[in-house]
C-alpha cells in the first residue's frame, strides 16, 4: 500500500496516474506551493484530502470518491484555480467552483452530478458534457452573479463576457437553459444539435 502525506514545501506539480494509493493528503501545511494536480484512476476508498489554496490547475479522471465531501472541500479551498478538467469524476450532489482567476472549466461524464455552480469573473469557457443529472430533471448549471470573493476584485474590474458554453450530450435542466440563454455574460451556447 502506498500513501502520500508528507511535507514537501517546494512541490509545485504532482501527477498520480493509475496508482493504488490508500492515502493522499495535500494541505496548506504539507504542500503549500502545489499549483498543478493531475490524478487518474485513484481507488474509491482512497483517504483523499486535497486542500491547497495555491492550486491553479486541477485535472481528475476516473475517480469515484467514497466521500463526496473530499471533492467539495478541495474546490472550496482552491480559490486561485485557473483551470479545472474532469472526466468520469463521479459525484452526485454539487460541484461548486469559486475563484476570481478561473478561466476554463470542463466537467465531462460526471453522469449523476445534480448541480454545477460557478463563481468565475474571468471565465472564458464552460463545458458540461455528458452530464445527466441522475434521476432529477437534469443537471443545474448556474453562473453565480455574486460571491464573497467579489470583494477581492479591483473596484473597476469588468466581468468577462462572451463566455462559450458547451453542453453537448448533457441533460441540462430547463430552468438552467432559460437563465443561461438570457445571461448577459454568455456568448455562444453549443449543444448536441445546437437547439434548446
Amino acid at each position: 500500500n502506498f500513501s502520500f502525506a508528507i511535507a514537501l514545501n517546494r512541490l509545485k506539480v504532482l501527477h498520480l496516474i493509475d496508482v493504488d494509493i490508500t492515502k493522499l493528503h495535500l494541505t496548506q501545511e504539507l504542500t503549500p506551493n502545489l499549483t498543478e494536480l493531475y490524478i487518474r484512476n485513484l481507488p474509491r476508498e482512497c483517504d483523499f484530502k486535497v486542500e491547497v489554496s495555491a492550486l491553479e490547475d486541477i485535472r481528475i479522471e476516473h475517480f469515484s470518491p467514497e466521500n463526496e465531501s473530499f471533492i467539495k472541500n478541495m474546490l472550496q479551498t482552491a480559490t486561485n484555480l485557473v483551470k479545472f478538467e474532469s472526466y468520469k469524476l463521479q459525484v452526485q450532489d454539487e460541484l461548486a467552483f469559486a475563484s476570481n482567476k478561473l478561466e476554463s472549466l470542463c466537467v465531462h461524464r460526471s453522469d449523476c452530478v445534480q448541480k454545477v455552480s460557478v463563481w468565475a469573473p474571468k471565465l472564458k469557457t464552460l463545458t458540461v458534457q455528458a452530464c445527466y443529472g441522475g434521476l432529477t430533471c437534469g443537471v443545474h448549471v448556474i453562473l453565480l452573479d455574486d460571491h464573497d470573493l467579489k470583494a477581492l476584485l479591483p473596484d473597476n474590474f469588468v466581468l468577462s463576457t462572451d463566455i462559450n458554453i458547451s453542453c453537448v450530450n448533457s441533460n441540462v435542466s430547463p430552468s438552467s437553459w432559460y437563465i443561461l440563454k438570457n445571461h448577459p455574460r454568455i456568448g455562444e451556447i453549443k449543444t448536441e444539435n445546437d437547439e434548446f
